[in-house]
């Protein structure tokens, strides 16, 4: 494909002196993420002139997208205080365009102060988003929801890197590779997969929504869409929304009902061929409320309707690859993600996945967690499922040699 890299983390807040932000490099864009208190004007505007001046490393950028994480307090309270204060302002939340970038109708005077063209509802506009490219796989920008995640996390690509590079070097050797993909998000792990030649790929997450921009990034690629199959969790068989990606042609199979929160560890968790609990609550705290509350609890996969109490689970598959990313903390219908505190959870139901002389690459992102630690807890829980542990390799997010050039 031959197309260049277009994305970098540019800062990393919490090591380069601004904790609790981050910039990205998107394509023409840079996407400025924050956690704690909103960004003043004057560091976004110094932003916008070092990135639309070429100042940065690049000459390309024509976007400045602010995009708080935190649900802070209302921006012109903030201001009003910060005036008395010291007589600065906070930056609203929005996409500051360089004027030369902008259409004749939306163009900015130049003497101006900057100030974002795109805010409030309009940041949801699908009409904001693009495409841009890493490791020669190109991707679909989606304008992030309020208070969301980017659609393409930067610092998981040298593990994007090592599975690619993984499967192409068995299938270079003659060997047939198929990947799950858990808690695919928008399925970049899996394209790497498919484009590394593996000869099917599964891509699991709770959200359809989620999977049509993964699905939209499969077709980017030319990996065109098939026939719909039913082969693996089907929609009479299991609540998870699925995607199925054979290469060179992705076939995809979609839950047709809505995605009401099913998660991966349930999906998993059959593929492997275990029981799944029908508990009719939902329970709240750790261990389910005695009560039956409706509210979130850990891994309680109840059943909320007659009919799927019916349904039957997919029949049990392994897999030569099982890439297990799921996200820090997350409740669903069917329970809780906590890989700060039960992370076993997960992890014997997806090395039960693996196949005999296969892959499980897990993934912790909580800083909160020691790394040997960890290590041996995953190991405890491959050894109990009655694997064989051959080796193990971390794949470090600083070990990403192509980063920002500057």
């Amino acid at each position: 494909l031959d197309r260049p890299n277009q994305s970098w983390r540019v800062l990393h807040g919490v090591s380069e002196g601004a904790p609790g932000v981050t910039v990205d490099k998107f394509g023409g864009a840079l996407l400025v993420q924050s956690w704690r208190e909103p960004l003043r004007n004057d560091d976004v505007f110094d932003l916008c002139d070092a990135a639309f001046g070429g100042q940065l490393g690049f000459d390309d950028v024509h976007t400045v997208w602010v995009h708080p994480r935190a649900n802070v307090s209302n921006t012109a309270e903030l201001n009003a205080s910060e005036n008395l204060l010291t007589g600065k302002t906070f930056a609203a939340a929005g996409v500051y365009r360089r004027a030369s970038f902008l259409t004749a109708t939306n163009a900015v005077d130049d003497s101006s102060p900057f100030g974002p063209d795109v805010f409030g509802r309009d940041l949801s506009d699908p009409a904001l988003g693009f495409s841009f490219s890493e490791l020669d796989l190109a991707y679909e920008f989606v304008p992030p929801r309020r208070f969301g995640d980017p659609s393409l996390y930067l610092d998981f690509r040298p593990t994007r890197r090592w599975i690619r590079r993984f499967v192409a070097k068995r299938a270079a050797a003659g060997s047939s590779v198929s990947a799950l993909n858990a808690f695919a998000y928008t399925c970049g792990a899996g394209l790497a997969a498919t484009a590394g030649g593996a000869s099917r790929v599964l891509n699991t997450d709770h959200s359809a929504t989620y999977l049509a921009y993964g699905a939209a990034n499969y077709k980017l690629n030319g990996f065109e869409a098939g026939n719909q199959e039913g082969q693996g969790p089907r929609e009479s068989e299991s609540e998870s929304t699925t995607q199925k990606t054979q290469k060179p042609k992705a076939e995809y199979s979609t839950s047709t009902r809505d995605a009401r929160g099913a998660f991966d560890a349930y999906c998993e968790g059959q593929l492997a061929g275990l029981p799944m609990p029908g508990r009719q609550g939902r329970g709240g705290g750790r261990g389910g409320s005695k009560r039956g509350s409706k509210r979130g609890g850990r891994g309680a996969f109840g059943s909320s309707s007659p009919k799927e109490k019916k349904a039957k689970p997919p029949r049990p598959e392994t897999f030569d690859l099982v890439i297990l990313d799921p996200p820090t903390l997350t409740k669903t219908a069917y329970g809780a993600v906590d890989i700060e505190n039960d992370y076993q959870s997960l992890a014997k139901p997806s090395a039960l996945c693996v196949t005999p002389g296969g892959v499980l690459l897990a993934t912790n992102h909580s800083h909160r967690i020691d790394v040997d630690d960890w290590l041996e807890l995953v190991e405890k829980c491959v050894t109990k499922a009655g694997c064989v542990l051959t080796n193990v390799e971390v794949v470090s997010p600083d070990a990403d040699d192509d980063d920002h050039p500057a």
